[in-house]
């Protein structure tokens, strides 16, 4: 049952794709660009296009849908519902390394860390965000985080500190931080002092390992 569901929602999404979907959203997106409900909706089906299909990821990149998805953000900076669905299909996008440098080169991760502090105590938000920071910092191994790696770890403290009981959260932070400090970025970490926040995260299984590692 479980292969078959997975098989109909690539159908789905395969479908959409190849009746012009994407640039059918953009269209949409740019026509009601200040319309919130609208902005949260695209990013919504976004993120359901690149849940595990490369070929919506391929689509959506070259239709510069990661820049629009950014731009939706910024206009929506005081809409937690545009915040947390872009960041949800930003997460799925950053997991293609290629892409690495216009996920930051458009300020999206910036604009994602704002969105973590105005909305700290948003529990799906502040998920979303740990993961599409997991999947930056271990996709984009050529990318030189020096320059945002402070504010990365802070906001990460933040999020782990106000979640302490979102297990996924804490996954998702442990495994960022775990492979900023294999990077050679371990002095951030002590600046910030997450020992006690790692400590506290190592009581959950799925994030243990990770949190040993730090």
């Amino acid at each position: 049952a479980k292969n078959s569901d997975q098989r109909s929602q690539l159908d789905i999404q395969n479908e959409i794709v190849t009746q012009g979907g994407v640039f059918i959203l953009l269209e949409v997106l740019s026509r009601h660009a200040n319309d919130e409900i609208i902005n949260k909706g695209v990013a919504l089906i976004f993120g359901f296009l690149t849940n595990s299909n490369e070929s919506s990821k391929d689509e959506i990149y070259n239709a510069s849908g990661i820049l629009a998805l950014v731009e939706s953000m910024k206009r929506h900076e005081r809409f937690a519902g545009v915040q947390e669905t872009a960041c949800s299909a930003l997460k799925n996008l950053v997991n293609r390394s290629v892409w690495h440098p216009d996920i930051v080169t458009h300020h999206a991760t910036q604009q994602m860390m704002k969105a973590m502090k105005r909305f700290p105590k948003n529990d799906a938000l502040q998920n979303e965000a740990c993961w599409m920071l997991s999947n930056l910092t271990a996709r984009a191994p050529k990318i030189d985080l020096t320059a945002m790696v402070p504010s990365v770890v802070a906001i990460v403290a933040s999020a782990m500190r106000s979640h302490s009981g979102n297990e996924d959260l804490q996954l998702r932070a442990c495994t960022t931080l775990y492979v900023l400090h294999s990077r050679g970025y371990g002095k951030h970490l002590r600046e910030v002092d997450m020992i006690p926040e790692v400590k506290k995260a190592q009581r959950y299984s799925s994030a243990k390992e990770s949190a040993n590692l730090v």
